[in-house]
């Protein structure tokens, strides 16, 4: 499991970062291409990064 120490955010980008950890946590494999990189996850969700 993954956690941060930080002081208090709001709520709505807490949650959001507990969602990203969720998600993260379930990751089952990744492809990188065209300045992407894609993290598929167990239960069918995709995180898309790309470069800037």
């Amino acid at each position: 499991a993954m956690s941060t120490l930080m002081a208090c955010f709001p709520e709505a980008l807490m949650n959001q970062e507990t969602a990203y950890h969720q998600k993260l946590s379930r990751a089952e494999w990744y492809e990188v291409g065209g300045g992407k990189l894609s993290i598929y996850t167990s239960d069918d969700q995709i995180l898309v990064f790309s470069s800037q």
